[in-house]
């Protein structure tokens, strides 16, 4: 949760600050010089954060490696396992692994969800991009490139996802049904971020 620290006084820049629970201490000589708080502007008063929730984890999911999470609008977290060759879908709440997708044992990377929530994309090392439903990780479709599929965006507005294959190309496959709407010869493997 992002937060701001006023400085009161201009004169007398903060260093070395130390936020404990719900407490503010600066170097000299652990002066408290402040209290932690919730400010909405659209309620009062101002809540301040319980300090038994302050810095402890929540749970802690064993995800393995290679790939960036997305979150889908329901808060559920979707991560591509390079290492474990799967993709998952977890429970923010509780940490929970509610699927795991998982056809032929190659690593998943850096999965997005669309807007809606309802189709979660990721790219694959056994050279295909695919389509999956949220709810229960099945299959709604896949794509075969001729290389790791590494990087992938969506373009909502024309239902369109744009991969980056290994093989030098960008592929242009329709967001519904991964049929082939064009593909671009790079002429260098694509393993950057795309942008739309």
């Amino acid at each position: 949760i992002p937060f701001t620290i006023d400085v009161l006084d201009v004169n007398d820049t903060p260093t070395g600050i130390l936020l404990d629970n719900d407490t503010i201490v600066e170097n000299v000589s652990g002066v408290a010089v402040g209290m932690l708080s919730i400010a909405d502007p659209d309620t009062a008063p101002t809540a301040n954060i319980d300090p038994n929730k302050v810095g402890k984890a929540l749970w802690v999911a064993d995800v393995g490696k290679g790939s960036y999470p997305a979150v889908g609008p329901d808060g559920t977290i979707y991560v591509g396992e390079y290492d474990k060759k799967r993709l998952l879908a977890v429970d923010a709440d509780t940490g929970d692994v509610k699927w795991i997708f998982n056809p032929n044992n190659f690593g998943f990377v850096n999965p997005s969800v669309s807007t809606d929530g309802k189709t979660v994309y990721s790219g694959c090392n056994d050279k295909k991009m695919y389509a999956l439903d949220s709810r229960d990780g099945t299959k709604k479709w896949e794509y075969l490139t001729n290389g790791t599929v590494f990087v992938h965006a969506h373009d909502e507005t024309t239902g369109t996802i744009y991969a980056g294959s290994a093989d030098n190309h960008v592929y242009a496959l329709d967001d519904s049904t991964g049929e082939l709407k064009w593909k671009y010869n790079a002429k260098e493997s694509i393993q950057i971020c795309l942008a739309v």
